[in-house]
């Protein structure tokens, strides 16, 4: 997925997916479970990170508390300061 870049359309729809699926947990009284979703390097570089997972958060309505994003270390190590800033922002965020 990530040669071809369906990568970005995948990553979309898990991180939609997987959040509107904990927001629904969580309206249903599992408000202290979290949900993890892997995030891509080539979705780091492709797209503003923070604007990216908060319009998918209030889409869902899911409290930013409730994500975490996993990013390889690999991914960490390359990453730019400007893809560290997007980081940074998502945690400030939640």
């Amino acid at each position: 997925a990530e040669e071809s870049n369906l990568i970005l359309e995948l990553g979309d729809w898990i991180l939609l997916e997987s959040c509107r699926q904990m927001s629904a947990w969580h309206n249903a009284g599992m408000k202290k479970v979290k949900i993890s979703v892997n995030v891509s390097g080539i979705q780091l570089k492709h797209r503003p990170v923070a604007q990216w997972v908060t319009d998918t958060l209030e889409k869902t309505g899911l409290p930013a508390s409730s994500l975490m994003l996993e990013i390889t270390e690999s991914t960490f190590i390359t990453a730019s300061d400007k893809i560290i800033e997007e980081l940074e922002a998502c945690r400030r965020a939640g």
